[in-house]
């Protein structure tokens, strides 16, 4: 109660002063209460801005900020590794208040502007909701999914229309609104053919009913104030996903295994885009993802300089052209049977290690952040287990925050794992570039001698068992 009230006074102190007359100030206020902070600070910046405003925190979390030349539009906040959007119109004075061990999930806002806002966040929350149920859509037949996937999107829209009648909104917000309905179930059709037909039968998309692609006629793909709203960019990229797969078959009945991770797939998929996107900004932004996601995940270093030459003929992103030919160079040196790059650690104790000094016996080296608190656990537990049943394997634990190490000591202590093989970088910059790191799901596998014997496993997938069973 003492916490509620506290925040209410804050509130009130913090935005009782606002003035309140009719012009429209080209400003707004933005504050609340960040509950088990992964750090000291939050930071806010407009989708049109590449550098955001950081805002610390007072003595109890709170922190409060007045947006100055503000222009009506999506912004976005960021905390630790999580972000999400908030709209803000001259003179709003919104406060949030969130819990980090269930961001999304425990964000509320309040204060003027804040019904847009909390709509916006319950219309996310049920997006992720259907496409958390992904798997159980796509035992339904296509008809049915068609029906039911657009019976849910005209009940969204009546509760948009709802909403609308008894509060009046700009047309900039009822236009975002309506896209993160439509792109939202957009995105979930584009995933499902997969899921119902699976690899092994994918040529028969072509079977799909006609009108189950009808929404695709509705899609602008030049839309670059959605350009950073996540369920835009998700049906894009797997819209090119599957038209890519549609061109695949077009003039073939094959019914072998469709390969989604190809260097074919991924040539057709940046040139779909060329002919189709014409706004640079998004345009760049998949061919960046296309071509990351591939040499990620390929150990193919001629097929890896095939699509890099092919992605800088299109990117007109000089800065990202060069920072992909900047990974590639990184994983062409984590390549199997390379020796493994050396770099510098720091346990929870504030010793400095070499990274090379800590292995004499297979390693699995594995990364995450105690900013993703979920993944945290889950990364830790699937490490300890695979370690009982792997005893002769040390298993090294680094953490990629680049935050204040007080808060990942913090998480140290509140952990219930041993935490013995705990690090953190020295330099995280130069340490993730040189080890090409840009996902906490990365796994390096590596023998006593320091000989890289896989540069890119999955701690939760199989195929590590497998590797580490070869390893006895």
């Amino acid at each position: 109660m003492k916490a509620i009230i506290s925040g209410f006074l804050f509130f009130i102190l913090f935005f009782g002063c606002v003035n309140t007359n009719s012009t429209q100030e080209p400003y707004a206020y933005f504050g609340g209460e960040i509950i088990n902070p992964n750090n000291d600070y939050i930071t806010l910046r407009a989708s049109t801005q590449e550098i955001p405003d950081t805002i610390f925190f007072n003595a109890d979390n709170r922190f409060h900020h007045k947006v100055e030349n503000l222009k009506s539009g999506i912004y976005f906040f960021m905390h630790g590794g999580d972000y999400q959007m908030i709209y803000l119109e001259p003179q709003d004075s919104i406060m949030l208040r969130l819990n980090t061990f269930d961001f999304d999930e425990s964000l509320v806002f309040t204060g003027n502007g804040a019904k847009r806002n909390n709509w916006l966040m319950q219309s996310f929350l049920e997006n992720e909701k259907k496409a958390r149920k992904l798997s159980e859509f796509s035992k339904m037949e296509p008809e049915a999914f068609h029906d039911f996937m657009e019976a849910e999107r005209v009940s969204e829209h009546i509760k948009l229309n709802n909403f609308l009648a008894n509060n009046l909104e700009s047309e900039s917000f009822i236009n975002l609104a309506n896209a993160q309905i439509d792109y939202g179930h957009f995105q979930i059709k584009e995933i499902y053919p997969f899921g119902y037909f699976g690899n092994n039968k994918i040529v028969q998309v072509k079977e799909l009913p006609e009108k189950f692609y009808e929404y695709r006629s509705e899609v602008d793909f030049n839309a670059e104030h959605l350009s950073e709203v996540y369920a835009y960019n998700r049906f894009l990229f797997m819209y090119f996903d599957n038209i890519a797969v549609e061109e695949y078959y077009k003039h073939r009945e094959c019914h072998n295994p469709f390969d989604r991770q190809s260097l074919l797939h991924h040539l057709s998929k940046l040139k779909l885009i060329d002919s189709i996107v014409d706004n640079p900004k998004i345009k760049n932004n998949l061919f960046k993802y296309i071509t990351r996601n591939f040499i990620n995940n390929s150990n193919n270093q001629e097929e890896i300089n095939t699509l890099i030459t092919d992605f800088s003929s299109r990117s007109t992103d000089e800065e990202t052209t060069d920072e992909i030919v900047e990974l590639s160079k990184a994983l062409k040196k984590m390549q199997p049977g390379n020796k493994l790059v050396n770099t510098e650690l720091i346990d929870s104790k504030d010793n400095l290690h070499s990274l090379k000094a800590l292995i004499n016996k297979p390693t699995v080296i594995y990364f995450l952040s105690s900013n993703f608190k979920r993944h945290y656990h889950n990364s830790h537990k699937r490490a300890f287990s695979l370690n009982e049943t792997y005893p002769d394997v040390n298993f090294i634990a680094i953490n990629l925050n680049n935050d204040n190490r007080r808060y990942w000591k913090k998480t140290l202590e509140n952990s219930e794992f041993d935490l013995t093989n705990e690090f953190i970088f020295k330099d995280i910059e130069q340490s993730r570039k040189i080890l090409g790191i840009n996902s906490i799901n990365k796994v390096i596998l590596v023998d006593k001698n320091l000989t890289i014997i896989h540069p890119n496993l999955n701690i939760f997938g199989s195929e590590i068992e497998s590797y580490l069973a070869q390893l006895e």
